[in-house]
């Protein structure tokens, strides 16, 4: 019998790298508008921040599309390839 796990608390800063790794990777250019925002917050009315933070979402959905077209296309290409280390 399996002995009993403790419940873990919530690691508050494992969940924020975790976040923040998982921000940059797939959508590294909104991750940078929101902390750029967050730091120039005052400067920057709410309209203006929405409309600036969308556009680079757009270019994330973007690039994330590219990325994912780029693997699907290298996947169908590898997958017919010939082996070279069959004896003949």
């Amino acid at each position: 019998m399996h002995s009993v796990r403790r419940k873990r608390a919530f690691a508050a800063p494992e969940f924020v790298e975790r976040l923040a790794e998982r921000l940059s990777r797939y959508c590294p250019f909104s991750a940078l508008v929101v902390l750029s925002l967050l730091i120039a917050r005052s400067a920057v009315p709410f309209s203006r921040a929405a409309a600036i933070l969308a556009a680079f979402a757009a270019v994330d959905v973007g690039v994330n599309l590219f990325r994912w077209h780029r693997l699907r296309r290298r996947r169908r290409v590898h997958s017919g390839s010939i082996r070279t280390n069959v004896l003949a």
